[in-house]
């Protein structure tokens, strides 16, 4: 039996637990240092026990009372199973489940945190959705559909991704496209749009038709980011919204710059951005925030049903294990790692006779003979992620609109290349190992 001095230590132990958890669940900050793991799964059997499915005197007696069948998935969720949201609202608190309420409130006051933590101090709200990215895009075009419901067209600067594209689409809206141009005609170098590509895209269509323009910040070379500055106010001035597809732009300090000129001067009107290409977590969650705090709601509200708690869930356990501090490490490693992959790929472009193009962004791009690489890199040497491109006048046709040389961003053919990117958690050996690999599969190329 314990002596009265060692229960004294257990209790003491056990109450500075519940004061870090009880600290969270009032002040709903992030902690300077993150949680270890046993108190994050303290946090969450604390919150299934305020489901009603896990009181042990409660009757259910409705069409969703919370109820699992198999032992494992039980286990896989601690008891959570009722979501987040109720059927007008993905944000509104359900009676029958408090825990996942406070848990859905906790991970958005911590979304929004880490917005400011990152350099977007003017942002007014966020709200974590369990789609993707291109889904986010979605209901974000439908919340802005209800705002003008005469337009049918959205401003599209090009990016060959599919489902930004598709989100588009699946708005039920027409997007005009504009595409990206070399900023050196023949050579190899950087892609974008300016004001006279914008001014020539509408200049048949009526403004008063026009939703909004759909800008892109994070994206593969040699496109360069979108000036969020050029096309914030080109929207404003023509009188309609500004969207931005901001998927992994929260790794980049150069990126979280322009949203941050841009949001101070009222540019922009929502930005979107994916859970796991920025914080690690498995896929499945997105971030739509805004400096104006209604236009947040309003998707919320749009949202049809109770939703998946699962990528709010994550979103909240990883943050709060890294806490404030480990947040900006993490994004200064990949910072340091970006640098180190460009010294690299330098270094390598060098002793084979090739270039590198690093636009404003956090990839870079590799000019070579590419059309026997990129399946070699994948299926011979495991090199994951990297985009071989062959501008060869190739036509694709998605939903009816037909892009010459996809995957390139625009229509003017140029030399084949190669694009690595530095996303966050990438280290220094990676690195070393995909530059080493890239090195023998040109020799294998040679030879």
């Amino acid at each position: 039996m314990l002596s009265s001095e060692q229960q004294k230590i257990v209790r003491n132990v056990a109450k500075k637990s519940l004061n870090k958890i009880d600290e969270l669940l009032i002040s709903q900050k992030l902690p300077n240092n993150g949680f270890s793991e046993g108190l994050l799964t303290q946090l969450l059997e604390s919150l299934s026990a305020a489901d009603s499915n896990n009181f042990t005197d409660s009757v259910g007696g409705g069409e969703r009372e919370g109820r699992i069948v198999c032992s494992l998935v039980e286990r896989l969720h601690l008891g959570l199973s009722h979501g987040i949201g109720r059927s007008g609202n993905i944000a509104e608190t359900q009676p029958k489940a408090l825990g996942s309420s406070m848990l859905n409130s906790l991970a958005n006051s911590m979304a929004l945190e880490v917005l400011h933590v990152l350099g977007l101090e003017s942002c007014k709200k966020a709200l974590i959705l369990p789609v993707c990215t291109g889904m986010a895009l979605t209901l974000s075009l439908l919340t802005l559909k209800q705002l003008r419901p005469s337009t049918k067209y959205v401003i599209f600067s090009r990016i060959d991704q599919k489902s930004c594209l598709k989100s588009i689409f699946a708005a039920g809206l027409i997007p005009i496209i504009v595409n990206q141009t070399p900023t050196n005609p023949g050579t190899f170098c950087e892609l974008k749009i300016n004001e006279s590509n914008l001014e020539e895209a509408i200049s048949s269509i009526k403004t008063s038709e026009i939703l909004c323009i759909l800008s892109t910040t994070s994206c593969f070379a040699p496109r360069v980011p979108d000036s969020l500055i050029l096309n914030g106010t080109f929207a404003r001035k023509n009188g309609f919204f500004h969207l931005v597809n901001n998927a992994y732009g929260l790794q980049s300090p150069s990126i979280i710059l322009q949203l941050s000129q841009a949001l101070n001067s009222n540019l922009i009107d929502i930005f979107v951005q994916s859970t796991d290409k920025n914080f690690q977590t498995p896929v499945g969650g997105s971030i739509i925030s805004s400096s104006n705090k209604e236009m947040v709601i309003k998707v919320g509200k749009l949202y049809p049903g109770r939703a998946s708690a699962i990528p709010s869930r994550d979103f909240l356990l990883t943050v709060l294990n890294l806490g404030k501090n480990g947040l900006l490490k993490m994004m200064e490693e990949r910072n340091q790692v970006y640098a180190f992959l460009v010294e690299k790929m330098r270094e390598f472009a060098a002793e084979i006779g090739e270039e590198i193009i690093e636009p404003e962004g956090n990839e870079i791009s590799l000019v070579e003979e590419c059309k026997k690489l990129g399946g070699i890199l994948f299926t011979r040497y495991k090199v994951t992620g990297t985009r071989v491109i062959i501008s060869n006048g190739t036509v694709t046709n998605i939903n009816g609109i037909e892009f010459k040389n996809f995957g390139s961003h625009t229509n003017v053919s140029i030399v084949p290349y190669i694009t690595v990117a530095a996303g966050v958690g990438m280290t220094k050996n990676e690195v070393e190992n995909i530059v080493q690999r890239l090195r023998e599969c040109f020799c294998d190329i040679k030879n």
